[in-house]
């Protein structure tokens, strides 16, 4: 089985919402007041998580496979 269909499996799990709480911490005791990402299009709840955290929606890239992101510190 692929990694992209065992990690969208695990949609919904409230990983992302960890890995991303684990993240903001650590970036705030290191210093760091800008980070970015990368989403699937199709992931539509990671987006909405994202912008509800304050994330904003940058641009597409790889030819529209995924969508970079930006979030303040």
């Amino acid at each position: 089985m692929c990694k992209f269909i065992l990690l969208q499996k695990k949609r919904g799990e409230g990983l992302g919402k960890k890995l991303h709480e684990y993240a903001l911490n650590f970036f705030r005791n290191n210093g760091v007041d800008e980070y970015h990402l990368r989403v699937s299009p199709s992931n539509k709840q990671a987006i909405a998580y994202y912008k509800k955290n304050g994330m904003l929606e940058l641009k597409s890239e790889l030819v529209g496979k995924v969508i970079r992101m930006k979030g303040i510190i």
